[in-house]
């Protein structure tokens, strides 16, 4: 019963990462919209603080950007998911997933710490909120790629450890 519990609520969990990552790429989809329309039209107006063409296009790409490593972290994740889903725990395949989901991560917080300076220096407002991180984002961002770091040595030592009893059988 335990497991059956469990295998669910890890197919449920996938299903709304896979919604996830449906919306998600959707969003940079019509962010790619917007950076072919936005110097042409006033649509960007609305969502980003236009200052130039070239600001805009900046600001475009760079949800775009953090579209893409964010779909990349859910496809880790799902990975992940359905791997454990299937009872394979410490396998390469395991660790691949982690490390993908490590690096977006880490990029993800590393590209919004960027914008958070270069918006400050040059008063550009950030109209949606994606692009800049606030000092709760920056922390939670942090504790997010550290436990994700950890589990990365959790998994890198279980897959040591299930080779060295492979070995011995």
């Amino acid at each position: 019963m335990k497991k059956q519990l469990i295998k669910f609520l890890l197919t449920i969990i996938q299903v709304v990462v896979d919604i996830n990552i449906v919306i998600i790429t959707f969003g940079a989809f019509v962010g790619l919209i917007f950076l072919l329309a936005a110097p042409f039209t006033g649509v960007g107006h609305a969502f980003f603080d236009y200052r130039s063409g070239l600001g805009l296009t900046i600001q475009v790409l760079d949800v775009v950007v953090e579209s893409v490593l964010t779909v990349i972290t859910l496809l880790g994740t799902r990975n992940l998911l359905s791997n454990i889903n299937d009872g394979q725990y410490f396998v390469d395949k395991n660790m691949r997933a982690v490390r993908q989901i490590l690096w977006s991560s880490l990029l993800v917080l590393v590209l919004g710490s960027i914008n958070t300076v270069v918006f400050h220096l040059l008063h550009v407002q950030d109209k949606l909120s994606l692009l800049t991180l606030s000092g709760d984002d920056f922390t939670n961002g942090l504790g997010f790629v550290t436990v994700i770091f950890l589990i990365y040595l959790i998994f890198r030592r279980g897959i040591a450890l299930q080779q060295d009893a492979d070995e011995i059988i």
